[in-house]
């Protein structure tokens, strides 16, 4: 396991910028603060400001060190996937925003993303390079009224993990929802009042090339009820070439206050079509023409302001059932016995999240605020079939811009279960974080 030589001069570099920031902080802000009060004594000062877009970044720089799951059905030995102990990534971000007039009623935002990795050796399929625009959109507001146009993040339903009802963009990790995935491209009109919400979008299937050719459309409506958040959704699409329909939505959700720090909150959906691949003991293809269902029900408890406690359940009907996953790894297993028939791989993307299992349960405890600095989350996500993923994260901010980043996970489960089958059995990784 050799890291790359590009990873030490670049983390020195990191610490030294850090290092200098953290020895001069006080004397710069001192200087900052003395020009401010002697500039703003000038009664035109105010009238001479000149604004530009306010502007977030983050950057981050980690080693990750992880285990292979050798005994991995669909990377059996890591010869398919060949995929490294180690490695070294530098991700960043940036986002910018700026009000088009005085009134602040139009308005531009984007969101870059850039990610590198520093690998000689990529593993298959693997770019060591990736830039895109996460958002890009124009949106106008005015009293009741909102309207947006270009491509952003769209979150739809209060669950704080899985999210059943939220099909406009791609779905998020809950294990880390917090971490927003790329946006889509869309059309979207909002009215608003204190009581009610209702929101309309049009948009297509577009790739990452934004090419679509289908329309897609969906609707929202909301309403507020002293603590309590009532939602109904609808989205649906033109049929495909071959005459199939889209799987229509329509989901249902619920979120308010059940004690003094406590939410409890619901989403369910239903889908007309169920576009999930299932295999028999052969492994032919089967189609299943029935409706999906999906559920998530959750409960958040805030103590003393800086602890939470997070249960939730996740219901899924388009999930395999332990027959139907037992015949999926057996399919798995014809296609690499005994050599790889590449004209088949594409079964391997039947392999899904949250698609291998019908129930879910996830458990999250944060704590933030310890000596002051540091913040730690213990997270179990456990699956129907006895297989699990644990996780330690621990952050510790150096100060208002520079952060230590620690992660820990596993990956619980046998050969015939999904997490056991995860590319990796333990992962840990090292990071620090630079925000402005």
């Amino acid at each position: 396991m050799k890291p790359n030589i590009l990873f030490l001069p670049l983390t020195f570099i990191l610490i030294l910028v850090i290092a200098t920031s953290l020895l001069f902080a006080g004397e710069v802000q001192t200087e900052e603060e003395e020009a401010f009060l002697t500039e703003s004594e000038d009664p035109g000062f105010e009238e001479n400001i000149i604004r530009g877009p306010a502007m977030k970044g983050k950057i981050d720089l980690s080693l990750l060190v992880r285990t292979i799951n050798k005994e991995a059905r669909y990377n059996p030995n890591n010869e398919l996937l060949d995929l490294k102990e180690s490695r070294q990534t530098l991700e960043s971000s940036l986002t910018l925003s700026d009000y088009l007039n005085n009134s602040e009623s139009l308005r531009w935002l984007t969101k870059l993303y850039g990610y590198r990795l520093f690998e000689s050796d990529l593993e298959e399929g693997e770019d060591s390079d990736e830039f895109r625009f996460d958002e890009l959109f124009v949106d106008w507001s005015a009293r009741n009224w909102f309207l947006s146009l270009g491509k952003r993040r769209l979150n739809w339903g209060p669950a704080l993990a899985f999210n059943p009802v939220n099909v406009v963009v791609p779905p998020r990790n809950p294990l880390s929802p917090d971490q927003q995935t790329e946006g889509h491209p869309l059309f979207l009109i909002s009215y608003s009042t204190d009581l009610i919400t209702m929101e309309l979008i049009a948009t297509r299937n577009y790739d990452r090339e934004w090419y679509g050719q289908y329309s897609r459309w969906g609707t929202r409506f909301a309403l507020v009820l002293d603590e309590m958040d009532f939602g109904l959704y609808c989205f649906n699409g033109e049929q495909y070439e071959d005459g199939s329909e889209y799987a229509q939505l329509l989901g249902v959700s619920y979120s308010g206050n059940f004690l003094s720090d406590s939410t409890l909150y619901l989403e369910a959906a239903s889908f007309s079509q169920n576009e999930r691949n299932y295999y028999d003991k052969s492994g032919e293809l089967i189609i299943k023409k029935e409706t999906v269902y999906k559920a998530a029900i959750g409960s958040n408890t805030t103590i003393d302001g800086n602890t939470s406690i997070l249960f939730e359940y996740y219901y899924n009907s388009a999930g395999y059932n332990e027959e139907e996953r037992k015949n999926y790894f057996k399919k798995v297993d014809s296609i690499l016995t005994p050599y790889p028939d590449t004209t088949q791989f594409g079964v391997f993307d039947d392999f899904q999240f949250s698609e291998m299992n019908r129930n879910y349960l996830l458990i999250s405890f944060r704590k933030s605020d310890i000596w002051e600095k540091l913040e730690i989350v213990l997270q179990l996500l456990a699956a129907e079939d006895g297989s699990s993923i644990a996780e330690f994260e621990g952050d510790y901010n150096l100060s208002d811009y520079y952060k230590i980043l620690t992660s820990l996970k596993a990956h619980n489960g046998d050969q015939n279960s999904e997490f056991g089958n995860s590319q990796t059995t333990a992962e840990l990784k090292l990071g620090l974080s630079a925000s402005f």
